[in-house]
């Protein structure tokens, strides 16, 4: 009998520890560091997301907006140096 292999995934929703901040109405509100946070769902980010697209999901955003745009987010956002 064959054993199945194990399918790696990568996952969007690991944080390795590491939390963005908001204040917001003078609390410190923390969420994970995602990918998924960065990209979709930071209320911080949200007047320069919104310059590039107005998508609800990752694979909306890698299906539909322009590479460049993407990036163009992430160096907007001043996360591009930790690429």
């Amino acid at each position: 009998m064959k054993k199945k292999k194990k399918k790696k995934k990568f996952y969007f929703e690991r944080s390795f520890e590491e939390f963005c901040a908001v204040v917001r109405d003078m609390i410190v509100v923390s969420c994970a560091l995602t990918v998924v946070h960065v990209l979709l769902e930071c209320n911080h980010y949200n007047v320069v997301r919104q310059r590039y697209s107005s998508v609800s999901s990752l694979y909306e955003l890698f299906d539909t907006v322009n590479a460049q745009n993407v990036v163009g987010f992430i160096r907007d956002i001043g996360l591009y140096r930790l690429l």
